[in-house]
């Protein structure tokens, strides 16, 4: 018999999950109670799937949606904001504290580099 035991990523991982991450902070529109059968479930999955990736601005993608990530829409937008802020700093600099909120705020350390999209 194998002695298997629950790496202790899984725990984390489990919470790195959209729906589980949803559950946690109360999102709204999930669900009190489970779906009543098959077809709602896939219907509450597809609402959530489509704000998820459309809506939501993630903080790990610089605070985009991943559908302007994939689309590559995120270099524009993330040199407008960073090109937003600078001009913010330079007219008010006593705004502007340590190494540089504009950038934090705009979830960029200077304009972004181009790439390569899929």
């Amino acid at each position: 018999m194998l002695d298997l035991q629950q790496h202790p990523a899984q725990d984390r991982a489990l919470a790195d999950q959209p729906v589980e991450a949803a559950a946690d902070k109360g999102h709204p529109g999930f669900p009190d109670q489970p779906c009543a059968d098959l077809d709602e479930a896939r219907a509450w999955t597809h609402r959530f799937a489509h704000g998820y990736n459309t809506e939501h601005r993630h903080s790990g993608l610089k605070f985009v949606t991943p559908a302007q990530r994939h689309q590559g829409e995120d270099i524009d937008l993330l040199a407008r904001r960073h090109a937003l802020y600078q001009a913010a700093r330079a007219r008010h600099p006593e705004r502007w504290t340590g190494r540089g909120d504009a950038q934090l705020v705009a979830g960029v350390e200077g304009p972004p580099q181009s790439r390569k999209t899929p």
